[in-house]
């Protein structure tokens, strides 16, 4: 308002909603997708929301167990689960993953909301507790008496999982009362039981000669049961054999295992090289190992074993032999055991005299190899100062250290012996 005039201003259009395309008035009311029709069509043709259960399934299908046990638990409190399948199943995967917590809480759902277990689900409990190293005999005993309260005796599964998770924690005792009382009960042990049996009484054998003879014994049962014993079988069957220092019938399962095509490992074919040092057959061990070499790759711990039992043989040229065998299949040997083996060379060569030829050796050597065969230039030491010869002894100590191969007690203490009982030595040297 100026100078008491008043000024109107103009006042606005209400706005109006916009106009529709002229096209979408000529469509039909189900396509037009602004009439109320189409908004109605599209309301009725949009997909449900999934179930609890459908989502357990999702869930398990791409692995994400924890989803799944929460989908899960929303099923059972809405009371939309009446049979034990879709549990048993995440069950199963829990178990496979060792979590038998877990399995024993969603058991425990189950029982909550009234869905009876069956015999698989029992079978399966019984599997997820003999895995946990957590899970006690309590539990397990607890377990054992609601499957027999439920109706559902053990079946050749159940014990099949008792006996394999006693033997993994080492219970051989009891894993063969459990074969007993399973067999009294007339149900026959099959191929898994033997299996089970057999590889935890293996284990157990380089402590107890009577778990070999065990394993043993029923190796021939599942033979004459004809049961095919698989490569873990005859594996933990030869192990325990060569315990027992029996090479024959070493020899003839390892060749009855490589005719069916298996493969010996690591630990086997260290089992096989000691049992041939266990029976006395040391001198058998050479054509042990070309024998092996032909059967694949040997490790490096059997060439190891091989040239220890040369060294303590004294017999350094078979041990040098066996120490080119490593190196033409690209085994890699400890140097305590190369220089086990330079020490015996050396120590053969200066009984011979030939303490020049075997220095020659021993610095050919630490020229090849940093720290090569300080028990070697010992030797060689230890022998000129028998001799006397104390200075040649302070030039090979010197010469040893300009190689890079470091010195250690026996070194000084040879020198110290040979510096004090010399009239020769001064004060400087000691």
């Amino acid at each position: 308002m100026k100078g008491g005039a008043m000024t109107l201003r103009p006042r606005r259009k209400p706005s109006l909603p916009p106009t529709p395309p002229l096209s979408s008035l000529l469509l039909p009311p189900s396509q037009n997708p602004n009439s109320a029709i189409a908004d109605l069509l599209r309301r009725r043709s949009a997909p449900p929301p999934p179930s609890p259960s459908s989502l357990v399934k999702a869930h398990l299908d791409r692995r994400r167990l924890d989803l799944a046990v929460a989908a899960l638990h929303e099923t059972l409190s809405a009371g939309l689960l009446s049979r034990p399948e879709l549990a048993n199943s995440l069950l199963a995967k829990l178990a496979r993953s060792g979590r038998a917590g877990l399995c024993l809480q969603i058991f425990r759902a189950m029982k909550s909301s009234l869905i009876s277990p069956n015999r698989y689900t029992f079978n399966v409990l019984v599997h997820a507790v003999c895995r946990s190293p957590e899970a006690g005999e309590l539990e397990l005993g607890a377990l054992m008496a609601e499957m027999e309260a439920a109706g559902f005796d053990p079946d050749v599964v159940t014990y099949n999982t008792l006996i394999s998770g006693l033997c993994r924690r080492g219970k051989t005792e009891e894993a063969m009362e459990l074969l007993e009382k399973m067999e009294s009960r007339g149900l026959e042990p099959d191929q898994i039981t033997y299996s089970a049996m057999i590889v935890g009484l293996a284990r157990r054998s380089r402590s107890r000669t009577r778990d070999s003879l065990l394993a043993l014994q029923l190796f021939d049962k599942m033979q004459m049961r004809e049961f095919s014993p698989g490569q873990q079988i005859y594996r933990a069957v030869i192990s325990a054999l060569s315990l027992q220092g029996r090479t024959r019938e070493v020899w003839r399962m390892v060749k009855e295992m490589v005719g069916l095509g298996f493969k010996l490992d690591k630990k086997t074919c260290v089992d096989i090289v000691e049992g041939f040092r266990i029976g006395g057959r040391g001198d058998g061990l050479m054509g042990l190992v070309v024998e092996l070499r032909r059967w694949g790759k040997v490790p490096g711990r059997v060439y190891e074993t091989l040239i220890g039992e040369l060294c303590r043989r004294r017999r350094p040229a078979a041990a040098t032999t066996v120490l080119g065998m490593c190196e033409a299949d690209g085994v890699k040997v400890k140097g305590e055991v190369r220089g086990e083996v330079v020490r015996v060379l050396v120590e053969e060569m200066v009984g011979r005299g030939e303490k020049r030829e075997a220095e020659r050796v021993l610095v050919e050597g630490a020229l090849r190899e940093k720290g090569f065969g300080v028990g070697g230039f010992n030797v060689v030491m230890e022998a000129y100062a028998g001799e006397g010869d104390v200075g040649r002894a302070m030039e090979l100590r010197e010469r040893m250290v300009r190689l890079g191969v470091a010195p250690n007690s026996h070194t000084c203490r040879v020198l110290i012996q040979a510096l004090a009982g010399s009239p020769k030595a001064k004060s400087n040297d000691l």
